[in-house]
């Protein structure tokens, strides 16, 4: 089977986590093939043979003056191809893994949120610096078989998160409320999974979320797990 990665992006260290990624999907019996634009990414979706598309990337438009150095290198816009490719792989029952920024990625896309099932919310949205966040299993989740750990990363707080997903697991860091880490959405034969986890490769590189990453994989790749 085969997975299709989506690197890269600024503020984070894409070469390496993606390359973590790659080596977690092996655990699973994935071959790995890791792409840093959108477009190369649609047009590879648009070839077949994808069993599962990650996304461990930061492609957005980059709104606000905060970005004013990085947009001209930076920058994306989706466009109605990249919306028409992603319904087209989900309608062939393609699987979707967001890692972190995913839910970031593709703002005023009209497919994206929904096949993810949430979004980032400018505005909204927000996250502390990186500390120690505890993750439980909601009820879902521990019939999942998940286990609750500690990492460190950052915690995305107030996402916007589709009524139709199931969140497995919370995370808090002691000072805001628990928020929703991880989720999973179905749509007959379309699957995707979201980690909000996954800042860097020493959060990926802790057991207990590289455990999980696998078993959403796993989930994603094996059809009524």
């Amino acid at each position: 089977m085969h997975q299709l990665i989506l690197s890269n992006g600024i503020f984070h260290e894409f070469q390496r986590t993606s390359a973590q990624v790659a080596s977690l999907g092996e655990n699973v019996g994935l071959t790995t093939e890791i792409v840093t634009h959108p477009d190369a990414a649609f047009e590879r979706l648009d070839k077949g043979g994808v069993d599962l598309f990650t996304v461990n990337a930061l492609h957005w438009p980059m709104q606000g003056e905060k970005y004013d150095p990085y947009r001209s290198d930076w920058s994306y816009e989706m466009a109605e191809e990249g919306d028409a490719c992603l319904n087209a792989y989900a309608h062939r029952g393609g699987k979707i893994l967001g890692l972190h920024t995913a839910s970031i990625c593709f703002t005023h896309s009209k497919v994206w949120p929904e096949l993810l099932g949430g979004a980032w919310q400018w505005g909204q949205s927000h996250h502390p610096a990186p500390q120690t966040i505890s993750v439980l299993p909601t009820e879902p989740g521990t019939r999942l078989m998940l286990e609750a750990f500690d990492v460190v990363d950052e915690l995305y707080c107030d996402l916007e998160v589709a009524e139709d997903v199931e969140v497995l697991m919370m995370g808090s860091d002691g000072h805001t409320k628990a928020q929703p880490v991880v989720w999973r959405r179905t749509e007959g034969t379309f699957k995707s999974a979201y980690c909000s986890m996954g800042h860097d490769l020493s959060a990926l590189s802790n057991p207990s979320l590289a455990a999980l990453i696998n078993k959403l994989m796993l989930w994603l790749l094996e059809e009524g797990r």
